[in-house]
């Protein structure tokens, strides 16, 4: 703090940090909207004030980076173990490496792409060397990636990854069949006044519920909810009861 506090004063009440211009949109997980730069300066380069400064190198033995999608797959797979005292450690099955991953950056920029494409579980990457995913795909705790796997898809419409070993091969699933009238489209929506169903359900006039969006909205909300709850929808069934 003192050495901090000495550069601090140097260079009259701020450390010289280089500016870094980032290209981005004022809405991250839409690349149409107001394109913008974000200006920010790097913490990591502060090193370089502090003559005689040197870095640590720490292994993947005891820290396990996740800053991007890449990371957040790998580290929720069964590459990674949970030891006795609550340490995230690579699967001594792994041989010391862990796999490489290079899943599309462009779809699976944000969490929440992830996690659509993990609906029916996390794959086994153990005995992965190297997975490189292109484009939209959907993968289950079924699917086991062995060796060095390639898997794109050009479609416009996620395609199911086939359950069981894929080993050291480029899967191409542009062709393979997707979800059909399945298929989810995003609409622009927004909440509804007293959409708020009581201890007898949902009672509104047939009118209200014919409303635009109101009866789409209502059925969202009860699945996004059901996924906030923790429940897993890719196993069991969904039963829909009426009156």
């Amino acid at each position: 703090l003192d050495k901090l506090n000495e550069i601090v004063e140097k260079f009259g009440g701020f450390i010289p940090l280089p500016m870094i211009m980032n290209s981005k949109t004022v809405d991250p997980k839409d690349d149409a909207s107001q394109a913008v730069v974000q200006l920010e300066t790097a913490m990591g380069a502060a090193i370089e004030c502090f003559e005689g400064a040197s870095a640590i190198v720490v292994p993947r033995t005891r820290f396990a980076p996740v800053k991007k999608c890449n990371d957040l797959l790998l580290l929720r797979s069964d590459a990674y173990v949970v030891t006795d005292d609550f340490r995230m450690i690579l699967n001594p099955a792994c041989g010391g490496v862990a796999p490489v991953m290079a899943i599309d950056s462009k779809k699976y920029k944000l969490v929440d792409k992830l996690e659509a494409a993990l609906v029916g579980g996390i794959p086994s990457l153990v005995n992965c060397k190297r997975l490189t995913i292109k484009g939209l795909v959907r993968m289950g705790k079924a699917t086991s990636f062995v060796g060095d796997v390639s898997v794109v898809n050009t479609s416009d419409e996620a395609k199911f990854i086939p359950a069981g070993e894929i080993k050291d091969t480029k899967l191409d699933l542009t062709d393979s069949p997707g979800l059909g009238a399945l298929k989810p489209t995003a609409v622009k929506s927004g909440p509804i006044d007293g959409q708020k169903p009581g201890t007898s359900g949902l009672r509104k006039k047939t009118k209200v519920f014919m409303g635009e969006n109101y009866l789409n909205n209502f059925v969202q909300s009860t699945f996004d909810a059901v996924v906030a709850s923790g429940t897993d929808l890719s196993e069991g069934s969904l039963v829909i009861g009426g009156d």
